[in-house]
């Protein structure tokens, strides 16, 4: 997986940007301008900045994140209480809580209000389809024509096409493949781009499970300094970098082999 990984263009732009001096550390804050049409790739290069003022999450430890923003709408990753899964929603001070069997249908309801300027997901995916539910069945986010982004229920009924009217950041904490991009038309990412109108997308090529950058991204986002989205990928990368080194030199000191946790 690691050699693939550096062997794709996404792969190969990392390194170039760990390349610009003699060590390994990320050396300049980067990111790839693309799109499954040119009017999507334009949007990425001319998108204003914006603050986040409403996050709608469907991942774990949503109830971290629920302070770091004045609105959030925040799902759990699987059931959990009661077997249901766990609904809060913050405005200012006060956050309401409640328990409820399936997100899909609510959280594309959220997506295509205009009001979610950050998207934050994790639970199973691949290039194609993202499964909103962890640990049951509940809705599928599916690629369809033409960069479309539809949402399947478990029967298989379509409930809804992603029409996202504002412009936001998504950020992929926890997804195998969410930024692979196979072709135009094989593209979670780009059906996001295009029809959920993310303006700046954070995600996995390969397969992941609690993978260092997706998850710890946050403690740089969500830092005092509030950086920019790029600033704190940037920052996390050096992190992660650090990380490695650090597991490297013990794991030689000791004469161990390399573990997952290198990888």
């Amino acid at each position: 997986h690691l050699k693939t990984g550096e062997n794709s263009r996404i792969g190969q732009f990392n390194r170039l940007l760990t390349q610009l001096d003699s060590d390994s550390y990320r050396d300049a804050v980067g990111g790839i301008i693309t799109g499954s049409t040119a009017d999507d790739a334009l949007k990425l290069a001319t998108a204003k900045s914006f603050s986040i003022n409403y996050a709608l999450l469907k991942t774990l430890g949503e109830n971290e994140n629920l302070a770091a923003f004045p609105n959030v709408t925040a799902f759990s990753d699987g059931r959990a209480e009661d077997n249901k899964v766990i609904k809060r929603e913050k405005k200012g001070n006060e956050t309401k809580k409640t328990l409820i069997d399936v997100a899909g249908p609510d959280f594309l309801e959220h997506l295509n209000s205009g009001m979610p300027q950050l998207v934050v997901t994790s639970g199973h995916a691949n290039h194609m389809n993202w499964e909103c539910g962890w640990n049951y069945p509940d809705t599928r986010f599916v690629v369809g024509k033409n960069a479309a982004l539809y949402a399947v229920s478990p029967n298989g009924t379509v409930e809804g096409a992603l029409q996202s009217p504002n412009q936001k950041v998504y950020w992929g904490a926890g997804n195998c493949q969410s930024a692979r991009i196979k072709n135009p038309q094989e593209s979670l990412a780009l059906s996001w781009i295009h029809s959920g109108n993310v303006v700046q997308f954070v995600g996995y090529t390969l397969d992941t499970w609690h993978g260092f950058i997706g998850w710890n991204l946050r403690h740089a986002l969500l830092s005092s300094e509030r950086p920019t989205l790029a600033e704190a990928l940037t920052q996390t990368f050096i992190a992660t970098e650090h990380e490695r080194q650090r597991l490297e030199a013990y794991r030689q000191q000791h004469r161990l082999p390399m573990s997952d946790h290198e990888f």
